[in-house]
């Protein structure tokens, strides 16, 4: 578009932009807002809302260089300051966010809904519930009808345990505006308090929706919902895409790690979780095994500081171990990038609190995904995902953006320190003691009705079973049981288990049961592994996404691949013979219990070899400028050995 050529003067120039940017037509607006500003760099209305544009498009360090300027002529312009609060949530600068929009309600001549919203949820977001809370009132009282306040204002119910609320919130958000965000929250919440009227449907819809461009639609929550991993690429795709929009222009050149003194192989660990979580328990084993001669390792622990075992283990079994509370994500970036790691590991993804602005702007090298997300992350996140043959076959590899690293025996690390304590009677647990116990300690969000309505087959046709579930809210156990008693099950014959004191308080209770039960679609990680740790057996359910074949990966290592079921009724048939049949599950405990000390699966030092000999592989090609390759480690006469 070429500009018109009866508007050469600075006013009628700018009228024109405006006139079209008011109409949608933003990139012809910005023709004209340039020509302006290449005449006169002071003019406030074209630099700030170029600076819009800019925002909106995607192109976010040409937004606040032009933001910046415009604030430099009128520094208390409330709506600039409200945008450019925008700018900097945008590039993960959240303190610095928060402190703008603080002055930007100052600075506006009369209150607005938006900027109490903003900063209402910003505040959330970086942990102050209290505030944000009281901020997001502010901006309801002045706008009772927007959706995105009702949407944090449900998310914020849900964080403080009001479920129903949270749920409400959501509805009235949904009214006002159809969000597919908010129906994939919707639809969460709902299963995490076992709420699964019109379940079907919604999951199909979001399955097969494509997610809007410009919006943050999370991917995480769709492994929840379906086992297909093309959703999960489909989801994944979309969101590294509004990462890299915004990310891409802060790097204008990856971030290269420069040439050290030391032959060793520079390793950093990414996670928030370094605190009483999986993650933590699973990860230490590891650092406690790396080969100190040959890998340098630093982690870096974002999050609050925290003074627990799991995390003082970790420390001791790094070199360097950086507790960073809460960093922007560029300093993150910069801050790994001085570290001059030749490969990041992160072991977040998408899930909570995790750093995806940080891998986009290419801090390390090699980036690579382990642990703590099973999926990909789409785009150009990350060069590899350490898997294994089980978790991504070959034939699924397709599904994923990353180069597939595939370890011997299991992707997922275990070791010997997790300690039993003696199990209680059963009756103090709330079981019956001549019951065969069926159990299931995931999250509740994993149980959908799918897995749920085998289960309660299993119960219907073996009168002595019952369910013991994880400790849940008020309102999941009533819908639970409710849901129960709808299919002719006993509500009563659903147990739900306390929270214990500590975690070998918990590996107790597998003593206790008779048999684990895998959730699907996303199934049992963690908590099969320790279920196999204790002896007790465990029936896996297998799909095609990563997470849904996880607890098949443990099983096929811990030498039990008779366990995994590959459709819902062989699950189901599998669960019917093991709870009638007290001789296979006593040998299948000893089998278990007595092969322990010896499994692969919980062989923390063999695990690490093999996991080294991959990132060696990785550092190698790279060195060599060789691009990231699918690879394969083998055990091949006791030395792990990688092959194409």
């Amino acid at each position: 578009m070429k500009l018109d050529a009866r508007l050469t003067d600075l006013h009628s120039a700018f009228t024109e932009g405006f006139r079209l940017h008011k109409a949608g037509k933003t990139k012809e607006a910005a023709i004209y807002y340039r020509f302006v500003l290449e005449r006169d760099d002071h003019h406030f209305n074209a630099l700030q809302l170029l600076g819009l544009i800019q925002l909106r498009s995607g192109a976010l360090t040409e937004s606040l260089r032009l933001f910046e300027q415009a604030l430099t002529i009128q520094p208390t312009h409330g709506e600039t300051l409200n945008n450019y609060g925008n700018a900097l949530l945008e590039a993960g600068r959240q303190q610095e966010a928060i402190a703008v929009y603080r002055l930007a309600i100052v600075g506006l001549r009369k209150p607005q809904a938006v900027a109490y919203r903003n900063l209402g949820s910003a505040l959330i977001d970086a942990g102050d519930r209290a505030e944000g809370k009281a901020i997001l009132q502010q901006s309801l009282a002045l706008d009772n009808a927007d959706p995105v306040t009702y949407s944090w204002l449900g998310h914020l119910a849900f964080a403080e345990g009001d479920y129903l609320s949270a749920i409400q919130a959501l509805d009235r958000s949904l009214s006002l505006k159809n969000s597919l965000q908010v129906q994939q929250s919707r639809l969460l919440m709902a299963q995490t308090i076992g709420q699964w009227s019109g379940w079907q449907e919604q999951c199909a819809h979001i399955c097969s929706a494509t997610p809007p461009p410009n919006v943050e639609t999370d991917p995480f929550r769709t492994m929840f919902l379906t086992d297909d991993p093309s959703v999960h690429r489909r989801y994944a795709d979309n969101f590294a895409h509004y990462v890299h929009a915004r990310v891409s222009p802060l790097a204008r050149q990856p971030i290269l790690s420069a040439p050290h003194e030391t032959d060793k192989i520079r390793i950093a660990y990414l996670s928030a979780d370094i605190r009483v979580h999986p993650v933590a328990q699973l990860l230490a084993g590891v650092l406690e095994h790396h080969e100190r001669s040959r890998f340098e390792v630093t982690v870096y622990a974002t999050g609050p500081k925290t003074d627990t075992a799991e995390r003082r283990r970790i420390a001791a079994a790094c070199d360097r171990f950086e507790a960073i509370e809460r960093p922007s994500d560029p300093g993150l970036a910069t801050m790994i990038s001085a570290g001059r790691a030749d490969v990041l590991i992160d072991l977040m993804g998408y899930s909570e609190q995790s750093r995806p602005r940080v891998l986009a702007a290419r801090p390390a090298p090699l980036q690579v995904g382990w642990l703590g997300y099973p999926g990909t992350l789409g785009g150009k996140m990350l060069d590899y995902l350490i898997a294994d043959d089980y978790v991504v076959p070959k034939h699924s590899a397709h599904h994923y953006a990353e180069r597939i690293a595939r370890l011997p025996d299991s992707y997922l690390p275990n070791d010997q320190s997790r300690q039993v304590a003696t199990a209680a009677p059963r009756a103090s647990y709330g079981l019956p003691d001549k019951a065969v116990v069926l159990c299931s300690f995931c999250q509740i969000q994993k149980i959908t009705p799918t897995v749920f309505n085998l289960w309660m087959e299993v119960l219907r046709a073996r009168p002595l079973c019952v369910l013991w579930l994880f400790n849940a809210s008020a309102v999941a156990i009533e819908n639970l049981r409710a849901q129960a008693e709808s299919q002719g099950v006993a509500s009563e014959r659903l147990v739900f288990a306390a929270r214990v004191n500590s975690h070998a308080d918990h590996l107790a209770r597998y003593t206790v049961a008779d048999i684990a039960v895998d959730t699907f679609p996303y199934g049992s990680h963690t908590t099969a592994a320790d279920a196999l740790w204790v002896g007790c057996p465990l029936v896996g359910l297998s799909g095609e996404g990563f997470a849904s074949r996880v607890s098949g990966s443990l099983l096929r290592a811990a030498g039990v691949p008779e366990l995994i079921a590959s459709t819902p009724e062989a699950y189901r048939d599998l669960l019917l013979e093991l709870s009638a049949n007290g001789a296979h599950r006593s040998a299948l405990r000893h089998q278990l219990k007595s092969s322990r000390e010896s499994s692969v699966l919980f062989d923390a030092k063999r695990f690490t070899r093999a996991y080294e000999a991959c990132i060696t592989h990785m550092h190698q090609r790279r060195l060599t400028g060789l691009a990231p390759s699918e690879m394969q480690v083998r055990w091949i006469n006791g030395e792990p050995r990688v092959t194409p």
